[in-house]
């Protein structure tokens, strides 16, 4: 399930909420009942190893 980020304008309370895409994308800031606006967070997606280059994939020898 994705972890989203909110931020209330009136009081830039943050918070992190669990919740499937599918869910109504809305919630309420607790110190002042309006709607939070959501954030686009960094990812911390990363890539490793090898394989993941183009320079990584070297020509195979065919055996005979």
């Amino acid at each position: 399930m994705p972890i989203y980020e909110y931020e209330c304008d009136k009081c830039g309370r943050r918070e992190e909420v669990f919740h499937r895409i599918t869910d109504p994308m809305e919630v309420e800031c607790d110190q002042c009942q309006i709607q939070m606006r959501r954030l686009i967070s960094k990812s911390t997606f990363k890539l490793q190893g090898t394989g993941w280059y183009v320079t990584d994939y070297g020509k195979q020898e065919v055996s005979q």
